[in-house]
């Protein structure tokens, strides 16, 4: 724990920049701080003398604790990435996230901001659960909750050799025409279970949208703006709001089918042609395997394991023609593109 320490003074001591306003503020990277609740504990004590702002991410189960978040409070966090993933209970059942019991998320969220802490949202769509009522209802759930700050909104994404997708390949759900690349959260790499890909594809468009009007933004700051009096809660808050309308990136290229075997954006093809690297397949419409694929082709499934696509559901879709590699689809905005408190 002293390391730690250390190293967040040592660095706060060289963070001169925005004009002094983020000289005590910082945010953790790790993916999920609070896979030790002890650790977690021992790190807000440890802070709590620094009187630094910070943030982090963290599961949901860990706000359920209203003592945990006194603590984060005190120690200075200001700002928690968590996930809903859905809204839809039969959804999260798929993905095993039990402790999303929607019953308790509107309570956590009043005690998070009642301590000046901000939360900031992420869900996923094109989980098994997932229906076109549903996706449709979003908005409303969400209004419900009084939940404003959804900052990323991804699509199911099964990493190769996971459980989910060793899953989707015995059971020929994954798409045809997938790269290593297609996995970044921002390209449908499967069927989902009551949705075609491009009903799929319609609703994350349209979500992308509706998330992030003008008119969202304002409600978000307008309802928590006189939550908390905490230091620095308010001017975090303001932030966020960049943050906020960052969820459009991801559809913002016309170009994007967000379908695996997308066409590779520019920026990232002059990228890859001057270090000469080639995109990595992993299927092939020919039905490679791995004693067959061509040098540096990385095979994990044949076309034998992807599922087929009607031409009724793929009209204005855009997929890889047979026995062709595809390309990547572009990345979405990293957390460090998103800004800081």
């Amino acid at each position: 724990m002293k390391d730690v320490v250390d190293e967040i003074e040592f660095r706060m001591r060289f963070n001169k920049y925005h004009f002094g306003l983020f000289d005590n503020a910082f945010i953790f990277s790790d993916n999920n701080l609070g896979g030790s609740l002890r650790y977690l504990k021992e790190l807000c004590q440890a802070l709590i003398p620094l009187r630094k702002t910070w943030g982090c991410a963290l599961t949901m189960n860990i706000l359920r604790n209203a003592e945990t978040v006194s603590l984060l409070a005190k120690a200075g966090c200001r700002y928690v990435y968590t996930g809903l993933e859905s809204l839809n209970p039969e959804s999260l059942s798929s993905v095993n996230k039990k402790h999303n019991r929607l019953s308790e998320v509107k309570a956590i969220i009043a005690t998070c901001y009642r301590h000046g802490i901000i939360l900031s949202f992420g869900m996923i769509i094109g989980l098994d659960g997932d229906t076109n009522q549903y996706l449709e209802r979003v908005p409303e759930y969400l209004d419900d909750l009084r939940a404003y700050s959804v900052t990323y909104l991804g699509l199911v994404c099964p990493y190769p050799e996971t459980p989910l997708f060793r899953d989707l390949r015995q059971r020929r759900r994954l798409l045809p025409g997938l790269t290593i690349r297609d996995f970044d959260g921002y390209t449908l790499c499967h069927r989902p279970e009551r949705l075609s890909p491009s009903e799929t594809i319609e609703h994350y468009r349209k979500l992308t949208q509706r998330l992030s009007t003008s008119f969202r933004l304002a409600k978000f700051v307008g309802t928590k703006f006189w939550a908390s009096a905490v230091p620095r809660y308010k001017l975090a808050l303001l932030l966020l709001t960049r943050e906020l309308a960052s969820i459009k990136v991801p559809t913002a290229n016309p170009k994007r089918t967000l379908l695996a075997g997308d066409a590779i954006e520019a920026w990232d093809e002059t990228q890859m042609r001057s270090l000469g690297l080639e995109p990595q397949r992993i299927t092939s419409s020919a039905g490679l395997d791995a004693q067959t694929a061509p040098s540096g082709a990385s095979v994990l499934y044949t076309a034998a394991d992807a599922t087929s696509v009607p031409d009724a559901e793929a009209e204005g879709e855009q997929s890889s023609p047979r026995g062709r590699p595809v390309r990547f689809a572009r990345r979405g905005p990293s957390r460090e593109d998103m800004g800081t408190l």
